[in-house]
């Protein structure tokens, strides 16, 4: 795991090393084992590396064979079997490191390498012989990779605080996107970022830089709304495919020269990753855990990780994140820095803290859950539309049932899931409107609603489990989960790694009869019966759902007259942004009137972000 960078000079002026090395410098927290840089002409290259396979000088990057030069953020986890491919065409290898395999995998398929990769990437390739440079993003966006354009040159890097050491880059605030984020919580679901001018290459697509013609051309070439819908397939063979795939994937998300370990919340998810490892690596390879913990017993899940650790033998930390610290020791202007932009909960501090945790036991690789319920059906919201489904085929017996067991096995109310599917029912039949009207000053968002980079459409589009998994994958969900634990990982040096989002597997549960997903009520159903004889009982019958959960709304009514304060201070930072009947509403909420607003958090932590990077506002 790396950080990035490319520098262009469009006037064709030779580039001073110190503007490359500053840029890659900036991302030192990417790569702390290491760094480089190349230089010829107009075009520049940087890199800093965190070494996780072979850690020799034979990695270190940049990295040149024939005309081609590269620099490389990820892990090509099939480089193993891709270099034995290659060995039969004639190459051969001088180190045991996944960039040479990529590098050379370009020299011989070209822009279609990307099809035969299997992995998590944000790299860039030089073609000095043609010109030209080829920068690719993987499947699903797991490495980031920024670029912007200044008078005179073109910029790309892994974070985006790299240009801010470029003199002609500005850094000032997109409105567009403020506003999506304060409205709706949206983050990372478009091209568009916080940064006025910078952009995201999105997952699953390429930029071509033609050196000659000082232009780049940007296309698509992954297409996971292509997978082929599996009506035919039943459970239990949707369940054998799902174990075989997924112990694949971990199996080769396990390949490191350096110590590794997993996130451990106690939830499906990660419990099956650190199972499936014990059963891959044996009982004499030791596995390590690390588990955020909560005072409060409502957001505290180790009954259930204990339940894995015992099962597994794992040798486990455990971290207490505390949400005061956020404001007391200026952490929270600390991951705004780091992450380019605000946090739209504090469950990212209970990200920071795994891995703050992880950093100390010297765990340099992190597995992690991310991904599954995406695509496994596992968040509420999939539930519904499988209601919704039901009713349009006139299935009310189904419907019933369903509901009926949904709400015994959830502890919920029967009532409550019916509200919720008429809820989403009429808001997916209607435009998204302004429903916000006290806390945004009403020119402010006349301004900017109609702007193209507003694109957040709730569930407008969806009429299905399918769309639902597409939209999630793609905008909603995915996106700023990657995001937010790309950043808190390396902002300690750690390489976070998410084997549910392995392609192969990914591919292999979409379009499934949704009778799959569901049993009886409870959901992600392929992990249940798939993992059925490695999971442990306490895991396998579990109900409840967390993930890095927070206690926002406790952490503000117990600091009420702090947070207030700090709620005074954004308004008046953002006077031509907030309006001040937000602190009125706040006031409601503190005394008990009404209840708790995420947007409270999402002010606080868009001040943060503002005060940290010194963005221009206006």
């Amino acid at each position: 795991m790396c950080g990035i960078a490319l520098l262009i000079n469009n006037n064709i002026t030779t580039i001073k090393e110190e503007e490359i090395r500053a840029m890659t410098d900036m991302v030192e927290h990417r790569g702390p084992d290491g760094s480089g840089t190349f230089i010829e002409g107009n075009v520049a290259m940087g890199h800093r590396r965190l070494a996780i396979l072979d850690l020799s000088e034979c990695g270190k990057q940049p990295m040149m064979f024939d005309h081609y030069v590269i620099v490389f953020n990820g892990e090509i986890y099939n480089y193993i079997e891709l270099r034995d491919e290659l060995k039969q065409y004639g190459y051969t290898f001088v180190s045991e490191s996944d960039t040479e395999v990529l590098l050379k995998s370009y020299d011989k398929w070209g822009e279609n390498c990307v099809h035969h990769l299997r992995g998590m990437w944000a790299f860039s390739i030089y073609d000095r012989k043609n010109e030209r440079v080829f920068i690719s993003r993987d499947r699903f966006g797991i490495k980031p990779l920024y670029y912007t354009q200044t008078p005179t040159k073109f910029l790309a890097g892994s974070e985006i605080k790299q240009f801010t050491v470029i003199s002609d880059f500005e850094a000032v605030m997109f409105p567009p996107i403020v506003y999506e984020f304060l409205l709706h919580g949206a983050l990372n679901h478009n091209k568009y970022t916080f940064y006025e001018g910078v952009f995201a290459l999105q997952p699953g697509h390429n930029l071509i830089y033609d050196l000659k013609q000082q232009k780049y051309n940007i296309y698509q070439w992954y297409f996971l709304e292509k997978t082929v819908e599996k009506p035919k397939v039943t459970p239990e063979e949707a369940f054998k495919i799902f174990r075989e795939k997924f112990e694949e994937a971990v199996r080769i998300h396990l390949r490191s020269d350096v110590k590794l370990g997993a996130c451990l919340s106690g939830g499906l998810d990660s419990s099956s990753i650190v199972t499936m490892s014990r059963k891959i690596l044996g009982e004499k390879v030791p596995i390590y855990t690390v588990t955020s913990c909560n005072e409060e017993a409502q957001y505290d899940e180790r009954e259930f990780s204990k339940a894995v650790v015992d099962a597994c033998h794992a040798e486990e930390v455990l971290t207490f994140p505390d949400l005061n610290t956020l404001y007391a020791d200026s952490i929270l202007e600390k991951i705004c820095w780091h992450q380019d932009q605000p946090i739209g909960t504090g469950s990212h501090f209970s990200e920071y803290a795994v891995f703050e945790a992880a950093r100390k036991n010297n765990l340099i690789v992190m597995l992690d859950g991310q991904g599954s319920d995406e695509y496994l059906a596992g968040y509420h919201n999939f539930f519904i539309f499988r209601c919704i489904g039901l009713i349009k085929k006139g299935k009310f017996l189904d419907l019933a049932r369903t509901v009926k067991e949904r709400a015994a096995n959830r502890g919920l109310s029967a009532k409550n899931i019916y509200l919720d599917i008429l809820k989403v029912f009429v808001s997916k039949n209607r435009e998204i409107e302004f429903k916000f009207t006290p806390w945004l000053r009403k020119e402010w968002v006349e301004k900017y609603k109609g702007s193209e980079a507003i694109t957040y459409k709730g569930y407008r589009n969806i009429e299905n489990i399918k769309d639902l998994s597409l939209l999630s994958i793609k905008e909603i969900s995915i996106p700023y989960q990657l995001h937010s634990e790309d950043r808190n990982a390396m902002l300690f040096s750690i390489e976070s790694r998410v084997p549910f989002l392995d392609h192969e597997l990914v591919e292999a549960m979409m379009g499934l009869p949704e009778d799959v997903y569901y049993y009886y009520g409870l959901d992600k159903n392929p992990i249940r019966q798939g993992l059925k004889d490695i999971l442990p009982e306490k895991i396998y019958n579990r109900k409840t759902k967390l993930g890095f959960a927070s206690s926002d709304d406790i952490w503000m009514r117990k600091n009420s007259k702090e947070i207030k304060s700090k709620l005074e201070a954004a308004v008046n930072y953002f006077k031509d942004i907030l309006d001040p009947q937000v602190l009125t509403e706040f006031d409601k909420y503190s005394e008990g009137k009404s209840g708790y607003n995420s947007i409270f958090f999402r002010i606080l932590s868009l001040h943060a972000w503002a005060k940290a990077t010194q963005v221009s506002v206006y």
